[in-house]
This record gives structure tokens, sequence and C-alpha cells, in this order.
């Protein structure tokens, strides 16, 4: 008879985060940094606190109902928000606007 296997029964909540999401998240930020110039378009005033809730993790859904919009609107503001910044993810948008935030004189003037 096999020895039977032991599982890990560590909630998932309260495992360290895997080696990899560290990688990835360094890997957003450097991306988000090179898009961060001065000449990057400027967000609307929606959008840039979309991108701040994005930031927080929060989801589309949470998003909406703390702004009083439908997850659609979110949808399109959050699309419009990787056009303009020429990301491919949230997480490159959560990079960007935390390394904006800690730069001085970086606030949304739109």
């Amino acid at each position: 008879m096999a020895a039977a296997r032991t599982a890990d029964v560590t909630p998932r909540a309260t495992r360290p985060p895997r080696p990899k999401a560290k990688v990835v998240l360094e890997g957003a930020q450097r991306s988000a940094a090179s898009h961060a110039t001065a000449g990057s378009p400027e967000l609307t005033k929606r959008e840039y606190q979309i991108a701040a809730l994005v930031a927080e993790g929060r989801r589309n859904k949470e998003i909406a109902a703390s702004l009083v919009v439908s997850p659609r609107t979110v949808d399109g503001h959050v699309e419009s928000i990787l056009v303009k910044l020429g990301f491919t993810s949230r997480t490159q948008i959560a990079a960007w606007f935390i390394g904006r935030a800690n730069q001085p004189g970086t606030a949304n003037s739109s």
C-alpha cells in the first residue's frame, strides 16, 4: 500500500505571495515607468479616478458600485485607459498610477 500524501492545507489567503507575482509586478512597473513621461496622454478626471481604484485592486463591479455607474461603463473607461497609456493589463495601470502618485508635481490636471 502506498504512503498517503499530505496536502497543503494552508488557506490561500494566508499563503505568502508567489515569487512569480513579484517578478510580473516589477516588469509591469518598469513598463509603466517608461510610459509615464511628460508627453504621455492625460486621462480624464473619471479615468484617473478609475485608475486609482484599479490600483487598489478593485474589480470593475466594485468600482461601478462605488462610482454609481454601470459595470459596462467602467469596462469602457478601463479600456480607454489601456489604449491611451499603451498598456495591455490592469497590473500596468496600477503600476503606472502608483509610480505617478509617488512623483512630485504629477497630479492629474485634466
